[in-house]
């Protein structure tokens, strides 16, 4: 990273990695492959977005793991659209 003190890197589980962050956010890359964090992630960030803010979702596509279910969900949930972006991995976009 070529500004790593402008970066906080958390080795764990979340949303447990991020009990003490009281922070906005202006944008925010998940890439955790798994259902349960991923949607947890976004549940935690989500709300923490500044407007103009942006959420990335990597794996979006991925036939593996959990993302593509996980962004669906909290779409549904919460009225949030999102964007699917035809990159390597299928990403997806959430904006606020």
């Amino acid at each position: 990273m070529k500004y790593r003190s402008n970066c906080v890197v958390k080795k764990g589980w979340f949303p447990e990695t991020a009990e003490d962050i009281d922070e906005r956010f202006a944008f925010v890359s998940i890439d955790a492959d798994l259902f349960e964090p991923i949607y947890r992630g976004l549940l935690f960030f989500y709300p923490r977005l500044e407007k103009g803010g942006y959420i990335f979702v990597h794996d979006y596509n991925g036939k593996m793991y959990g993302a593509r279910d996980a962004v669906q969900r909290f779409s549904r949930e919460f009225n949030v659209p999102y964007v699917p972006l035809n990159d390597v991995c299928g990403s997806a976009i959430f904006t606020k």
